[in-house]
């Protein structure tokens, strides 16, 4: 696990009227500013194969064909169901109205770059933590995590508000959890196993991005970690799992949970508090508090301070 800054850009899609200046530090749920934003009357996602009839920015009245997509072995045509100005909104075709006043608040921790505009930049620390094995492309949203729960998951364990979000499961997940997931519309799913029949299921037809975090359900990790999405839950996150990986807000509500110390992060000891750090001929020697001593790597040690 090693630390590491980005910059994160926002793109409002109306315009931005900030109340944070260049060089200000932010906490998730602060306020930004305000933008006026267009108001969606519809939304289609753009999908391949999929062609707009309609140019952007153009306006159409009800009933004007605006996409056309292939359906079995024919063409379907949908039609606007409002009147609105066409725009493309984050890969999707909206019909849009008026615009409305609405609150910009900041998803995540850090410091202000650039606002104005219709974006604003924030350059903030992150923890690249990896997964075990997933599938899947990269994609960015907020936590939704279920950490207090037994050693299986039911769907009463999930937490009310999936939809768009990155679900996290302290427990291993049944393929019956998983569809539920998948149909409430969340954007992927980590978990910390899986049932072994379960996986072939998952992973030759995967319904949304989906992870096993590493570890492979062995729980000693797993305290670790629900500490840590407990502690980040409904914040911003980014999860690429193309490559595996993860990249978590390193914040003052995270940093706060822990003891100000340094923490090993190497196999079955991941997540362990490091006694005392020795230096040998060959490089690093880790005493435990369970008194477990193991040779160590710079990369496989935190300090959080």
């Amino acid at each position: 696990m090693k630390k590491l800054i980005k910059k994160v850009k926002k793109t409002l899609h109306g315009d931005f009227f900030p109340r944070v200046g260049i060089g200000d530090k932010v906490k998730s749920g602060d306020l930004l500013g305000y933008a006026m934003m267009p108001e969606v009357l519809e939304a289609f996602d753009i999908t391949p194969g999929m062609k707009v009839l309609v140019d952007e920015g153009i306006y159409v009245s009800e009933k004007t064909p605006i996409i056309k997509r292939s359906k079995g072995m024919y063409n379907e045509t949908i039609e606007s169901s409002s009147d609105g100005v066409v725009r493309i909104i984050d890969k999707r075709l909206c019909i849009v109205g008026g615009e409305k006043k609405e609150k910009v608040t900041s998803e995540l921790w850090g410091r202000v770059l650039f606002v104005g505009g219709e974006e604003y930049v924030i350059d903030a620390q992150f923890l690249e933590l990896p997964i075990f094995i997933s599938v899947g492309s990269a994609i960015i949203g907020n936590i939704a995590a279920a950490v207090e729960v037994g050693p299986v998951v039911t769907i009463a364990n999930l937490p009310k508000d999936i939809e768009g979000k990155i679900v996290v499961l302290g427990g291993s997940m049944p393929f019956s959890v998983y569809k539920t997931i998948a149909a409430r519309g969340a954007l992927g799913v980590i978990a910390t196993s899986l049932d072994w029949n379960d996986y072939e299921k998952i992973f030759r037809e995967p319904l949304l991005p989906t992870g096993i975090l590493q570890g492979f359900g062995k729980y000693v990790m797993w305290d670790w970690y629900k500490t840590l999405f407990n502690a980040i839950n409904d914040l911003y996150a980014e999860v690429d799992f193309t490559h595996s990986q993860m990249h978590l807000p390193y914040s003052d509500i995270m940093l706060d949970t822990f003891t100000k110390d340094t923490y090993l992060f190497k196999d079955i000891l991941w997540g362990k508090r490091v006694k005392e750090l020795n230096s040998v001929s060959d490089g690093l020697i880790a005493v435990l508090d369970s008194k477990e001593k193991t040779p160590v790597f710079e990369d496989e040690l935190l300090r959080v301070t």
